[in-house]
């Protein structure tokens, strides 16, 4: 990245659908890390869920 153009950004994404036993993994994942670890700033996780279902 070159100076001035901003800071990088990272998404951590978790999909599933928590009703159907193995596809919640996703968002499993999400709370995880979201209850174990320090999320920075530039990181954003957020539990995507099933996204249009």
């Amino acid at each position: 990245m070159k100076e001035g153009e901003g800071e990088a950004r990272l998404l951590v994404l978790g999909l599933g659908n928590v009703l159907c036993s193995d596809d919640g993994l996703g968002v499993e994942a999400v709370h995880r890390l979201r209850r174990r670890y320090e999320i920075p700033e530039e990181v954003t996780v957020l539990d995507g869920g099933t996204l249009g279902l």
